[in-house]
């Protein structure tokens, strides 16, 4: 970090954990004087689903911390992933962002601007009911 915030700053990731309930993923912050002192602003801990999640700290003026430490304490195993990716520090507080709220029924062709990747299954967008509930349908008819 710069030696001298002069306004509030945002440290922003997008993060993934999936699998076992074992994994952590920890922030801490270490202060200019004492780099063998930190301190944790931040922990998500266990299964957190299999999609990207947004992750933000805002950070005050005058501030003494030089750095930001990201920890990941995981048992060894092939049914758990932990990722970081796109960390950012921002001028400015920190700002929730608007796609939290997406409102999509998937009833139109387009589905709400989501696209298929073509080196994964590939979607099949079908109407109709189950014969159990919380299930999707077996096959639909448009």
């Amino acid at each position: 970090l710069p030696d001298n915030v002069p306004g509030p700053m945002c440290a922003e990731w997008w993060y993934m954990m999936h699998g076992t309930d074992d994994t952590e993923l920890n922030i801490y912050l270490i202060p200019k004087e004492n780099f063998t002192s930190t301190k944790s602003i931040w922990r998500r801990s266990g299964d957190q689903g299999r999609h990207w999640q947004h992750g933000q700290i805002q950070i005050e003026p005058g501030n003494n911390i030089t750095r930001f430490v990201y920890e990941v304490i995981a048992i060894w195993s092939i049914r758990s992933e932990v990722s970081l990716d796109d960390i950012q520090l921002l001028d400015g507080p920190c700002i929730k962002p608007d796609f939290y709220s997406i409102s999509c029924t998937f009833e139109e062709e387009h589905i709400c601007g989501y696209s298929s990747d073509p080196t994964g299954f590939a979607w099949k967008r079908v109407k109709g009911s189950t014969p159990t509930s919380s299930t999707g349908p077996i096959e639909g008819k448009n």
